[in-house]
């Protein structure tokens, strides 16, 4: 058995052992302190994290304000739609990327621009919200560089420090403005035979998640025999232990309405790389539709 397996089943056994949503889950509950699934039906939302690394307790009405705050007010443009263009608080039609970024210099110009050709072929209203995690290379100065030349679409977020994937992504999520929220990595490694698939999928009610899986019959993979076998055991692991029913949980693509992630986003507690994993997990706990789509590796 090879480290990088011990590596997989280790993660998996954390995850479900107290550090991931399971283990939040069936930990024991403390008197006036909600369990997951009570907050998503209260009107507290589960500590948002200060840049210290303590969280506070607020209400939903509070978190709204405290959201802007996330964000320097000249990296994101004011929104020219109108309150009745919303959807749940959410701009109807609109298509939200987030995108977490780690010392990814070698490839986020190619990442963003691929991705906002994709989205250019189907639709003009869309933002791309490029999460800069503490990265210590040119990440940040690449990201100020390109989203001038792409007419406010592309919004750049910085970490002060690295806080690690799920951190990143929660932080996007907290300044998505879009009806539809897609999760993409930055490293040009996954991308979708047709990204409009994917917006569709949810748009039209064919799933509450859309997900990359490498897979799919028609998806196009080039990877290493060893690679894909630790992949494989990887997501067998998931679907015995985890009750996670699909073919890929690790496939960094997705697509889900934003209005479903505001429900799951409460619950999720890992901070770093097994956020897809943990994602999908409360997903299928929740009995969300996940449908699989081919992508390109």
């Amino acid at each position: 058995m090879t480290r990088r397996t011990l590596v997989s089943i280790l993660l998996l056994v954390l995850l479900l052992s107290g550090s991931g949503f399971l283990g939040v889950l069936f930990r024991p509950r403390l008197r006036g302190v909600l369990s997951p699934m009570d907050q998503m039906g209260s009107s507290i939302v589960p500590g948002l994290q200060l840049l210290d690394g303590s969280t506070v307790r607020v209400s939903r009405a509070e978190a709204k304000n405290l959201e802007a705050l996330t964000v320097q007010s000249s990296s994101v443009p004011e929104s020219p739609q109108p309150i009745s263009a919303l959807s749940e608080g959410f701009v109807k039609g609109r298509i939200s990327v987030i995108m977490p970024a780690y010392n990814e210099a070698r490839f986020i110009r190619q990442s963003i621009l691929r991705i906002n050709d994709e989205l250019r072929r189907f639709t003009d209203d869309y933002e791309i919200l490029v999460v800069n995690d503490g990265s210590i290379d040119s990440t940040q100065k690449i990201v100020s560089e390109v989203l001038y030349g792409l007419d406010g679409h592309v919004k750049l977020i910085n970490h002060d420090s690295n806080m690690g994937k799920g951190s990143a992504f929660r932080t996007g999520f907290k300044n998505v403005t879009g009806e539809y929220t897609i999760l993409t990595d930055s490293d040009s490694e996954i991308w979708a035979r047709d990204l409009q698939d994917f917006v569709d999928a949810v748009r039209y009610g064919a799933a509450d998640i859309a997900i990359g899986s490498k897979r799919h019959p028609l998806s196009l993979v080039q990877a290493p025999a060893d690679r894909r076998f630790l992949s494989l055991a990887f997501n067998v692991l998931a679907r015995i232990i985890a009750g996670v029913k699909v073919d890929d949980t690790q496939a960094g693509l997705k697509c889900v309405r934003s209005t479903v992630l505001y429900r799951i986003v409460p619950t999720l507690s890992i901070k770093r790389y097994a956020l897809d994993l943990e994602l999908l997990t409360v997903a299928s706990f929740l009995g969300l539709e996940i449908k699989q789509l081919p992508v390109s590796v």
